[in-house]
């Protein structure tokens, strides 16, 4: 069993309000980990998150799915993302903001 976020999270074992208390373990340790290893995030995971909190739920369930977090997003109104308490406009502000900071193609 790991003891990162991502991998509890997933696992069940935290929740994802959890990753304050993560970041906190992180500074009090003496680990030599970047902390988005630390917490489990792909790089690119972890720069979303940091400039987009609200993309947390985003990034847990599509590791959860096992998808990019694009394609998540971009589907942010199929059942099983609503289910999980994620707002279709939610998902629109966050694909916004990636393509805004050319992290995605704009389709225009």
């Amino acid at each position: 069993m790991s003891d990162r976020y991502v991998d509890r999270v997933l696992e069940g074992t935290a929740v994802w309000t959890d990753v304050d208390n993560y970041v906190d373990r992180w500074h009090r340790s003496d680990s030599d980990e970047e902390l988005h290893d630390y917490l489990g995030f792909t790089w690119e995971e972890y720069a979303l998150w940091t400039e987009q909190p609200r993309a947390l739920r985003f990034i847990l369930a599509a590791r959860e799915r096992g998808e990019p977090v694009q394609q998540l997003l971009e589907h942010s109104g199929d059942v099983a993302v609503a289910a999980r308490g994620l707002t279709k406009r939610d998902a629109q502000v966050i694909l916004e903001w990636l393509r805004e900071t050319g992290r995605l193609p704009d389709d225009s």
